[in-house]
């Protein structure tokens, strides 16, 4: 009975002092995961997000970055001393090659587990601007389908307010639910601690992409056994049918009978040639 006292005063302390042990800070593996060189983002969604991915990170090992940079010219990204003004080869250049404080390329040794978003806000020569580059540990979560949905839900949109009004203010929220589309791809779950503004719920649509290849295969496989009579066995049975007919109309008209049956298709071959072309010659005489 005396440790009665001990056990209550230790289970009321325990009980204030939970919240601050179930709210751990996130570490991440990385020194930086925002890299807005564009300057779209706020200092508040900087942080926001930085610590979102930094959760992301710590609960699956995924590394989520963003890169923005204001145009494809002058960004100073050099690949053997020219800079890279396109927008897949400088996506996947800074995917796989290029240090960022000091850490070379995105995504865990061994699992390819990295996911970058680029952002220009000019376009590249070729018109685009955006970019979502996946590891291939991540491409059975988020396919190109799934990435392009992503963009067109919300980076797309805030670059045409951009280029119509000028503003960056949508940027912060339109980075802010990308980051938590792809998060939540990777399976990880979005609560009040890692992202105190509400962000939009994302559900990705069905990727209906795999069935074009299939119903294309499916396609060819029965054309092929539809006509493959038509091949090198369906000519050979043909030329047998053909044979067999000649055989059993020689026995019907007697040898006399067929000599002038077969000269007078020999001339009427000759004739449809001149109106057919040569092909024609092969059809008609073709058991003389």
């Amino acid at each position: 009975m005396a440790r009665l006292p001990c056990i209550i005063f230790a289970a009321v302390i325990l009980s204030y002092a939970a919240p601050a042990f179930a709210q751990v800070e996130a570490v991440g593996s990385r020194p930086g995961y925002i890299y807005d060189d564009a300057g779209v983002i706020s200092d508040e969604y900087h942080e926001i997000i930085d610590t979102y991915l930094r959760g992301l990170d710590d609960a699956t090992t995924n590394e989520v970055v963003i890169y923005t940079i204001p145009s494809f010219e002058g960004h100073g990204i050099t690949k053997d001393g020219t800079e890279i003004q396109d927008r897949d080869m400088l996506a996947n250049y800074i995917y796989n090659e290029v240090e960022l404080n000091g850490v070379k390329g995105i995504g865990k040794e061994g699992k390819d587990n990295g996911v970058l978003v680029l952002m220009s806000l000019e376009r590249d020569a070729g018109g685009g601007s955006l970019r979502i580059e996946v590891g291939r540990g991540l491409e059975g979560d988020i396919t190109d389908g799934t990435a392009g949905q992503i963009l067109d839900r919300y980076l797309v949109s805030a670059r045409t307010e951009y280029e119509e009004t000028g503003g960056i203010e949508q940027f912060d929220k339109a980075f802010l639910n990308t980051a938590v589309a792809l998060g939540t791809q990777t399976g990880y779950i979005v609560d009040e601690n890692n992202v105190p503004i509400p962000a939009d719920d994302y559900v990705p649509e069905e990727d209906y992409s795999w069935i074009i290849p299939v119903v294309f295969i499916i396609a060819v496989v029965g054309l092929g056994i539809a006509f493959g009579g038509k091949g090198r066995r369906g000519a050979e049975t043909r030329r047998l049918v053909l044979w067999r007919e000649c055989r059993r109309l020689r026995r019907r008209l007697g040898w006399r009978r067929w000599r002038f049956w077969r000269r007078w298709r020999r001339r009427r071959g000759r004739w449809r040639l001149r109106r057919r072309g040569r092909g024609a010659l092969k059809v008609i005489s073709g058991c003389l």
